[in-house]
């Protein structure tokens, strides 16, 4: 049943794009259109494979889902629905949030070496020369404290180690308690405190229950 219904709701919405990237989900999981099924698209496979997606994409990635679950006609469409549009709104913050962080990253590696005219090159060379040090920590981490003076404090979800990272006040309204990112962390030499390097992913906290297994 969920090969004809989605077969229906590619013909007939011009967001093809967002289907195919459901479609490449399901294909590894069950294909069943579950709520279990939804729940690890929206929470890690988005998050993971999609760099960024503004207001507009958000809406029409929504909307495809919103047409399967109605072709679907299974029993917990009330919770599925329910858990569809929560992520109508949390994405519209999580991205921000990403978005904020990359921005930032970029600004840092430019502002290394203003003349720099391919960012992607100059990172990577970057990034090559300084995997021979040992205050670059990869992995994911989970926001422990925010604290609107001016910082944030992330575990290691893997070592349970504990690193303070300065922010502009401002920038933080788009975090959460338990939002889980996949980052690099520098240490900053002259400070206590660390800087992200670079951001892989960002989560809201219902990505615990996945990263923890």
């Amino acid at each position: 049943m969920i090969d004809q219904n989605m077969y229906y709701v590619n013909s007939m919405n011009d967001k093809k794009k967002y289907f195919d990237w459901f479609e490449q989900f399901i294909n590894t999981v069950d294909r069943k259109f579950s709520k279990t099924n939804v729940e690890k698209f929206l929470t890690m496979w988005v998050p993971t494979n999609i760099k960024y997606l503004n207001s507009g994409q958000i809406y029409s990635l929504i909307n495809m889902l919103e047409d399967i679950l109605i072709c679907s006609n299974i029993k917990n469409m009330k919770e599925i629905y329910s858990l569809i549009n929560l992520y109508k709104a949390e994405y519209c913050r999580i991205f921000k949030a990403k978005q904020t962080i990359m921005s930032l990253c970029e600004n840092c590696f430019v502002g290394q070496n203003p003349a720099v005219v391919d960012l992607n090159l100059y990172r990577q060379s970057v990034m090559k020369k300084r995997k021979r040090f040992n205050n670059y920590i990869e992995g994911y981490f989970s926001i422990k404290e925010i604290n609107f003076e001016g910082n944030i404090v992330l575990e290691d979800l893997a070592t349970k180690k504990i690193f303070k990272i300065l922010y502009n006040p401002e920038l933080l309204k788009y975090f959460r308690l338990e939002d889980v990112l996949k980052v690099t962390l520098k240490k900053n030499k002259f400070l206590i405190h660390w800087d992200i390097e670079k951001i892989n992913a960002y989560y809201d906290k219902n990505a615990l229950k996945y990263l923890s297994k």
